[in-house]
């Protein structure tokens, strides 16, 4: 699923969308389109802390902030330091997918 939180016919006070007490996972753990991998741990590590941490997802015309909601994985996309959008899906592989048919897969 997708929500847009960008007005294009109006700037917004912009404000992320991940979790406000969320940390971020150590070791930059994440997602990358650079070779098209998940780290290791990264989906243990979100479903252990369902809303309390968030990781990356890195690619060439966006960055990701990735957390889990106890149901789905979520992705907050980034564009020039914009949030562009959110988009939900089941699993990493399938949300992984979503945001690179949408934003590019390199």
């Amino acid at each position: 699923m997708t929500t847009n939180i960008l007005s294009t016919t109006r700037r917004l006070h912009l404000e992320s969308q991940c979790p406000p007490d969320a940390q971020p996972l150590p070791n930059l753990q994440g997602m990358s389109n650079c070779d098209h991998s998940i780290d290791d741990g990264f989906e243990a590590a979100l479903r252990a802390a369902p809303l309390k941490v968030y990781g990356r997802h890195a690619g060439w015309n966006f960055n990701g902030l990735v957390w889990f909601d106890g149901k789905d994985f979520v992705e907050e996309v980034w564009v020039y330091h914009v949030p562009r959008t959110v988009i939900t899906a089941p699993t990493l592989e399938q949300l992984m997918q979503d945001v690179n048919d949408q934003f590019g897969h390199d």
